[in-house]
Parts: structure tokens; sequence; C-alpha cells
């Protein structure tokens, strides 16, 4: 195959140089017609050239002859000698197009021939009248200077077409080099090819030789093999004679395979196995089976029984089967062993059966009810006690793999799985279920355990069972005393989770609210006002948080979280804010802390509540001296501990009062209640928090003097050696100005709630949807709107904020980050909302700079949240609206009379822009929006002035239109968010008319 092939190359190559040599025949032949051709058109160009020169010296002489003589014989050829001259121009024009440079010449010849004949007419012309005013043309010189220009040109002609006619045969020259060297590489790489297809061919045939003997070498090989094996190869045709048996057969039957072939295979079957043996293999040949092994007895020639194992293959031509082929050894032996193994096994069985009488005495005077099952699950064995208990007799047990004892199918399957597991195990397995007995139900405790041999084999499944009615009766009473109390510690729970969410969510919406009046214009009496309402609502909400903390405490539901933590910057983070309190009321705060490991191991958020606490109350406490806080670790007993004192120069505690101050409810003195406030559990709380991480804390006071208070907690070293990501609670006014044109998707069913964080957002200048509930907030997903974070509660109707998180996270495959906010306080709300996919969890009520610590973590890289804002921070309305012109003008009146014209004419010219928006009416739209700049300006509202500008050159030029009703979305939501503030600023400024 592989030589034809490589013939097929040579042919395929010898074709192809042929028809490249044709090919480079024909182009040889087509370039010296070329050449004949430029030769022929040059000698053409050249002989034109000649023939304007003659019949211009013709026309030139003919009249000058007539101008000398007077006679007009010399005119006879005249009109016709100009005719032909023009032609043999206008020739050469034609002859010559093909070049743009003798096309110019053409026609610069064509118009001195032109003036040559005009000239030579106004001669004729002239002299008609007299030969002196003939002559005195021609002595203008202008016939000669026209003579010389026609000559010039036709000598440029005529070397501009000699050398035209040497470059193009030089460029035909050099062509046919090129396609002689081309040839030559061509032949020469022809030759090559032709080289290395002829070895091939030698070599092929050389291997094709070795492969022939090979084959012929294997075949004497594998005969010999065939032969020589220690089994008997033979094919029989389709009816069953033989008709090939190898050398073994006169080893095997006696019989030689010449005395064999042509004898149908029965000949050799056992009488009594013929008809057997005869239908399996006329079977196996009309269900066209490829191939069967069957064992059978043989009868040698010298009489000998013999059983033989034989595969056998069908074999098969166009489909049909034409013959057997058949492979036989010899297995009398193995049929010998397996008859010794047989007589064997029935003495075993014997012995087997005595052993198991004895057993079944034993088992017979046992109290539980014992059974034994074979690996196949039926009874082997079971005691009297077994059928006391069940009303059965061996006959109805043994052999049997289940009974009727279960009280429906999922019990039975039960039983069985187990007894499959302790075949896969090797190991005893206990189970309890409730059986039918003939007492009726009755709670059974099983074990069920694998009996291996002594070889380690397992061989049967034993159960030991007992009847443990009474034990599940009294475990019973237990739980159900044991759900009475969880469930009356979850009633108490759900009672304050409840209270906890119906007193969060109002805080909520007065700490926000008391957040957004802080960032209007206020006089001082409204100041002080606000500032009481946020002071009473903080206090509010500190003592519903230490009472929630006191319940999780003693319902043990409190553990510790043990993190790395940069101890110098939790402490210095703690500390600041007293900083400013302390400053307010005129007093030192001394921080130090010794050296100490930067980084630890411990629960942080409780360091920082424990000292929250402690320097809370020590302020509270001091009206003059000072408040110092001091850190420190030590090892002790291989363990490091964590020792913080906090020492103050307050009124002190009386020694009698000592003992009480860790008790919740509890003051040192009734007359503390009255001056200072407070429930009195916070060190109750603190000392549960300090017990919990296996710490103590110590108090000394003196009246007059102050108290200090010294707790230690075991701590362990952090690894770590560079910072951390710390979570510790922003402290100081946050930069919202990067979080400008972030788009948030608000859920929230309170409308209050919805008010506070939405003007929250909308004044930081983010862009917001609010959704009542789980379902509209789905709606909105799903139309394709895409947001930049998910703000969510917890508990809403119709679908709450965990069934929306899931399916934000299953069904639709979002990973927006999603930060719940809820007033309850359920136990492990807060991992059920991780676990749900959310990011991040904020209990209500929560102050814009921790809604705006949260947002930056999620919605801006660690580099834009690091840059400086270079505008305003969150409070700051200037860039919302400025009244700034309006109060320049010292007219009160006026000013209100522009707030109400304001606020009366805005809402309506807005819903005109959004319903000619919707009719695509763009005219309309440029013109209304064009008239409410003007008072945009005048009121200074920037933000909404440059989204009312981009929707007024957009309609104006209608370009880009799709991007108006963004633009228009944004406006109606700036309108919203300035409209309340105007309104303000419109009473405030009516009150001091008044005044």
């Amino acid at each position: 195959m592989k030589l034809q092939k490589s013939i097929w190359y040579i042919l395929l190559l010898i074709f192809g140089s042929v028809l490249y040599f044709l090919l480079f025949t024909y182009q040889n032949i087509q370039r010296n017609k070329e050449s004949f051709h430029w030769v022929n058109h040059t000698q053409e160009v050249i002989k034109t050239i000649n023939a304007v020169r003659s019949d211009l010296f013709e026309v030139e002489s003919q009249v000058r002859g007539f101008v000398i003589s007077g006679n007009t014989d010399f005119l006879d050829h005249y009109e016709s000698r100009k005719i032909k001259l023009a032609t043999e121009a206008q020739k050469l024009l034609n002859l010559t197009s093909d070049n743009q440079r003798q096309l110019q010449n053409g026609k610069q010849l064509l118009t001195f021939v032109q003036q040559k004949i005009d000239f030579q007419n106004k001669v004729y012309n002239a002299a008609i009248q007299s030969r002196v005013q003939g002559e005195d043309v021609i002595a203008t010189m202008i016939g000669k200077r026209l003579t010389d220009s026609l000559e010039n040109i036709l000598q440029k002609m005529e070397t501009e077409e000699r050398s035209l006619l040497t470059v193009r045969m030089g460029k035909l020259e050099n062509l046919s080099e090129s396609r002689y060297l081309t040839s030559i590489v061509i032949a020469a790489i022809v030759l090559v090819f032709l080289s290395v297809l002829l070895i091939s061919i030698i070599k092929e045939n050389v291997l094709r030789r070795r492969a022939e003997s090979k084959a012929v070498e294997n075949e004497t090989k594998y005969r010999n093999l065939i032969e020589n094996s220690a089994v008997v190869v033979y094919t029989t045709d389709s009816i069953g004679y033989y008709t090939y048996l190898s050398g073994k057969c006169k080893d095997f039957t006696g019989f030689h395979a010449e005395e064999l072939v042509g004898e149908h295979f029965l000949l050799l079957v056992e009488t009594a196995w013929e008809q057997k043996v005869q239908s399996f293999y006329l079977a196996q040949k009309e269900n066209q089976t490829k191939e069967t092994v069957f064992e059978f007895p043989i009868i040698t020639k010298n009489g000998e029984r013999k059983w033989i194992e034989q595969s056998v293959v069908l074999l098969e031509e166009n489909g049909k089967p034409s013959g057997f082929q058949c492979v036989a050894k010899d297995v009398t032996e193995r049929k010998y062993g397996e008859k010794l193994l047989a007589d064997a096994e029935r003495e075993i069985k014997a012995k087997q059966e005595e052993y198991q009488a004895r057993l079944q005495s034993i088992l017979d005077n046992m109290p539980m009810i014992v059974y034994l099952k074979d690996l196949d699950g039926n009874f082997m064995l079971v005691n009297r006690q077994f059928h006391e208990v069940f009303g059965t007799t061996d006959k109805e047990v043994i052999g049997k793999k289940e009974l009727n004892v279960h009280l429906d199918e999922e019990s039975a399957s039960k039983f069985m799985s187990v007894d499959e597991e302790v075949k896969s195990t090797l190991q005893h397995i206990e189970l309890e279920d409730l059986l039918l007995t003939k007492d009726g139900e009755r709670n059974m405790s099983i074990v069920k355990f694998p009996l291996l041999d002594k070889e380690g084999n397992l061989f049967a499944i034993s159960a030991v069972g007992k009847d443990i009615t009474e034990n599940i009766r009294y475990q019973k009473q237990l739980i159900e005393a044991r759900e009475r109390a969880e469930k009356a510690e979850r009633l108490q729970e759900e009672f304050l989770a409840n209270m906890s969410h119906e007193i969060r969510t109002p805080m909520n919406g007065i700490i926000g609210m008391t957040d957004l009046m802080e960032t209007t214009f206020l006089n001082g009496e409204q100041k002080e006002y606000l500032r009481l309402i946020k002071e009473s609502s903080q206090i509010l909400l500190a003592l519903i948080n230490d009472i929630l903390d006191l319940s999780k405490i003693k319902a043990g539901r409190m553990t510790v979280e043990l993190i790395d933590y940069n101890l110098q910057n939790t402490v210095d983070a703690v500390a600041a804010p007293f900083c400013l309190k302390a400053k307010e009321k005129g007093i030192t705060i001394i921080k130090k802390i010794d050296q100490s490991p930067q980084f630890i191991i411990g629960d942080q958020h409780k360091l920082i509540q424990i000292l929250n606490n402690l320097l809370s109350n020590a302020i509270k406490f001091t009206e003059k001296g000072s408040v110092s806080l001091t850190v420190n670790t030590f090892s002790e007993g291989g363990e490091m501990q964590l020792v913080c004192t906090v020492t103050d120069t307050g009124m002190g505690i009386a020694k009698e009062n000592l003992e009480y101050i860790f008790q919740s409810f509890v003051q040192a003195g009734n007359d503390m209640v009255r001056r200072f406030g407070g429930t009195g559990l916070g060190l109750a709380i603190t000392k549960r928090l300090i017990e919990l991480q296996d710490g103590q804390i110590t108090v000394s006071s003196e009246v007059g003097k102050g108290t200090t208070f010294r707790f230690q907690i075991p701590i362990q070293k952090s690894e770590l050696t560079k910072s951390v990501n710390e979570v510790i609670a922003p402290q100081e006014e946050i930069d919202a100005k990067s979080l400008r044109f972030k788009k948030i998707l608000l859920i929230e069913d309170n409308e209050v709630n919805q008010k506070v964080t939405f003007l929250m957002l909308h004044k930081a200048g983010m862009f917001v949807d609010i959704a009542a509930n789980g379902t509209e907030a789905i709606a909105f997903l799903e139309s394709g709107r895409v947001y930049d974070l998910i703000i969510t509660d917890l508990q809403m109707p119709e679908m709450d904020g965990f069934q929306t998180t899931q399916y934000i996270r299953n069904s639709l495959q979002l990973q927006t980050p999603i930060i719940a906010m809820t007033a309850s306080a359920l136990r492990n709300e807060k991992e059920k909302c991780f676990e749900l996919g959310m990011n991040e969890y904020l209990t209500k009520p929560f102050s814009p700079n921790v809604l705006f610590f949260h947002l930056k973590k999620y919605l801006l890289s660690q580099d834009e949240a690091s840059q400086p804002s270079e505008e305003i921070l969150v409070g700051d309305t200037t860039d919302l609206y400025s009244l700034q012109f309006l109060h320049e003008m010292e007219d009160i009146d006026y000013t209100i009379e522009v707030l109400e014209l304001f606020l009366k004419t805005t809402p309506p010219t807005l819903e005109e822009i959004s319903a000619q928006v919707q009719h695509k009416n763009w005219d309309e739209v440029y013109r209304k929006a064009h008239s409410l700049k003007s008072s945009l300006g005048l009121l200074q509202m920037n933000r909404m002035l440059d989204s009312v500008s981009g929707i007024e050159q957009l309609a104006k030029t209608s370009t880009n239109t799709s991007k108006i009703p963004s633009l228009l979305n944004n406006v109606l939501q700036q309108y919203q968010l300035v409209k309340p503030m105007l309104e303000a600023e419109l009473s405030l400024t009516r009150k001091n008319t008044v005044v």
C-alpha cells in the first residue's frame, strides 16, 4: 500500500513538472509577442512624429511661397495639408496616451498645431490683401516661435518613446531571466523529491519483504504453540463435523487428528450426554451467541471417561453461522476434587448440626432474645425467649428473612440496613425500635454484632435484644420536662426579642431623624431640644442593650470568640471618645500601655465592652481630677494574662456597698440613681463578661478619694507581625463623599425606617430604590436593575429578609453585597444571616457613621476608601441647596415668596416633564427643563441643576435621549430629598418674620 502511494507521488510530481514547463513555454511566447508589439508601437510613434514634421513644413512652405511670389499655385493642397497636420497630431496623441508624460506632450502638441494653423491662416488672409501685409505678419516671428515649440515637443516625444521602449524591453528581459532561474530551481527541487521518493520506494520494498518473512515466521511459531499447548484446538463446520484438530488430540482422546477429521464431534461425547450437548450448541447457533463455555464428559478411544471444559466461538460469514472454533481442556481432576469437597461438606454439616443443638440449649436458657442470621439475611437460629416474646415457632422463623414484627416497612428496612452496616464495618451496632410482640407494642433495644470464624472471615450476624419499654417511658417523661423548660426559655427569649424589635424600630426612627435634623438650620433653642432627645434615646438604647446582654449571659448563650487583634489599636479606639467627654467636664484622661505584645489572641469585642463600661462609670462619677487607664501583660503558670486597671479621683464608694455593686440593678447608694441615673446593670454585665473568659475583677475604693477597678483575663500571644482587619466601630465622622452615585436597594417595610435610611443615603449622594418587602425587591432585580449594594430588614410581610437573600444568592446567582439591619435579638440570628450569604449585620438603631463605615467597606476598594475626599462630609447641605442669594437681598418676604413659589410650581413641572418624556416630545421636555433652571440656580441647587441641564441639552439636540429617564429619576429623587429641607427653611423664615 505504501509502495503504491510513493508511485502516485512520483506520477503527480512528473505531471506537475510538465504542466509547469508548458506554462513556462506559453508565457515566453506571450512575452515575445509583447516585445514585438512595443517595438512596432515605438516605430509607429516615430513615424507619426516625422509625418507631423513633414506636414508642418508643407503647410508653412505653401503659405510662405504664396506670400513671396503671389502665385496661388502654392495653395493648391493647402487645406488638405492643414487637415492632415491636425489628423497626424491627433493620431500621435492617441498612440502615446498610455504614458502620462507623453499624454501631456501630445496635448501641448495639439495646442501648438492649432495655433500654427491659425497663424498660417492669418498670414494667408493678410497676403490676400497685399503682399506687404503678409510679410509684416511673418516678420513678427510668431510663426518661428511656434515652429520651434512644435519641434521641441516632437523631439521630447521621440526621445521619451525611445526611452520607454528601452525600459519595457529591459523589464521583459529581467522577467525572462527570473523565469529561467525559477525553472532551474524548480527542476532541482523536483529532482530532489524524485530521489527521495525513489529511495523511499526501495526502503519500503525491503521492509515489505521483511514483514512478509516475519509473518511466515509468526505463523509457524503460533502453529507450533497451538500444537504443543495443553489444550486441544479444533474447528468444525456449521453442522458439527471436524475440519481441523491440533496434534494434542492424540493425548487427549487417543485418536490421531487424521482419524477424526470428517467425523461428527458427538463421536466422543458420552452417550448419556449426547442430547444435552447437542441441544446446547444448536441453541448457540440459532441464537448466534458469540462465545460459550460448557463442561461435559467424553469417552476416549480406549474407553476412558474424561471431563472437559470447552470454550466455543461461533464463526460467521456474511452474517450467517459458518462453523465453530473450539478450545477444550481436561478438567477431570478438578471434577474429582469437587466431589471430594462435597463429601467433606456433608460431614462438616453433620458436626455443625450437633454443635448447633448444644448452642441452642444454652441460648434457650438466656433471659434475652437471641438470634443468628446468615449473610443472605435468613434466620439460622433463635432462642426460646425469642419465641416466647413474639409467639413464634422454629418452622415460622428459620430460613425466613423477616418476620411480621415491624409496625411498617420503614422499620423493617432499618433493621435490614443495620445488618448490611454490620457486614461492611464488622462492628457492633445498637438500635432501638418499637416491635409487635404477643403482648402488644414494646420498645426493644437490639445489639447486632458480627460472627467471625478462626480465619477472621464473617460467616453470620448475631443479635441480642431486651425489652426497654419502661426505660423509654421514663425517658419520655424526662424529655417532656426538659421541653417544658426549653419552651419557657424560648418564650422568654421571644419576648425579649419582640420587646427589642418593638422598641428598636421606633428608636431607629427617632435617632435617625435626630441625626438628619442636625444637618438642617436650627436656632439655639431647637438645638438644645434636639440634644435632649438624642441623649434620652441613647440612654434608652443602652438600657435595652444591657437587658439583652444580661439575658444572654444568664441563659448561657454568650460565647467567647478568640481572634487575633492589635491591643494598642483597640485600647486607643476605646479611649478616644472618652477623651472628648473628659475634656467637656474638665478632667484629664491618662492612658498607659506597658511593654506588651503588639498582637494578642482573645475576645476583642468583649474587651471593648468591658473597658467602655468601666471608663463610662469613671468619667460619670468624677467631677474633677483625672481618670487613668493602665494596660499590661504578664505570664503566670505558663499562661499569659492581660491586666487592665481603671482608676478615678471621683466620689468613691462606701465600704458597705462594695459587696453589692456587681449585682444586677444595684448602685452604690440610693442617691446615685437620683443624681446620675442608670440601671445598675453595667458592672454586673462587666463582671459576667470577665468571668465568662475565666478572668476575675476586683474593686478598691475610698469615699471622697476615688475608685480603682482591676481585672485580668487569660490571653494568647499571636503569631501575627502586621495589622489584621479589625472591626472597631467608627468613633469619628465618616467622610461619605466617595459613596456618591452608588446605587442602593433598600428593603424595609416600616415607613419611618424607610424615610430615615433613605435620607441618610440620599444626602450622601447615593441613588436609592425602596422595596416594601422581598417580593418587590425581587421584582426590581428580575427587571434588570443593577445595584451596588442591598440593605434589607429581616422581619417583613410576604417575603422576609432571609427568604429574599436565599432567592438572590441561589436563584438569581447574584453576588451583590447584602447588609442585614434588624431590631430583633433572636439567638443565632446573626449566624443565620451569614450562612445564607449576607455580608454584614447591623442592629437598629444605628448612626449614619456606622452605616457609612460598612458601606465604604463593601463598595470601595482599599485605595478608594483611603483617598481623602475633596468636598463635603455627611451632614453638609451646601451641595444640595443654598439660600445665600436670597439672604443677601435682606428681604424676608421675598424669601418666603420665592420658597412658596418654588415648592408650589416645581412638582407639576416635574410631572409635565415626566409625561413628555413618556411621549418622547423632546421639544416640550427642552422647554420645561429650561424654564426650571432659573429657579434652581437662584436656590443654588447644584446637583439638581446639573441633572436638569443634562436633560435640557439632550432634549434640545434629540441625541442620546435614552439617558434622559435616568437623569429625570435623579432629579425626582433629589427633589424629594431637598423638599422637606426647604419646607423647614420656609417654616423657620415665617417664624422669624413673626418674631
